[in-house]
């Protein structure tokens, strides 16, 4: 039997942070997600402040969110809805299993 897990990752700006885990914790059908702490390095600085400019990076936020294949668009549509200040970054990966040891 194939497994319909994937894992949604998001990344986003400390701005926006909030208002995706605030969706998260509304949809039902998701049980949880991971949220880590991340340095964004980018070739497009011109959203950087003079603090990031110097160090290179932007502190972001990365956001793992295991759900199955039809919540997808439902939390795409959500994520969109919020009109974020900068660009919600995304990619999905699919999961060959899950458990808990």
């Amino acid at each position: 039997m194939m497994n319909q897990s994937q894992m949604l990752s998001v990344v986003v700006d400390e701005a926006s942070r909030d208002g995706v885990i605030d969706l998260l914790m509304t949809m039902d059908d998701i049980s949880g997600f991971t949220l880590s702490t991340v340095n964004g390095f980018s070739r497009e600085h011109s959203q950087y402040d003079i603090a990031e400019q110097v160090a290179g990076y932007r502190q972001l936020f990365r956001i793992d969110i295991l759900h199955e294949a039809e919540q997808y668009q439902a939390l795409l549509a959500g994520m969109r809805d919020l009109k974020a200040a900068s660009s919600i970054r995304y990619w999905v990966t699919p999961v060959i299993e899950t458990g808990k040891l």
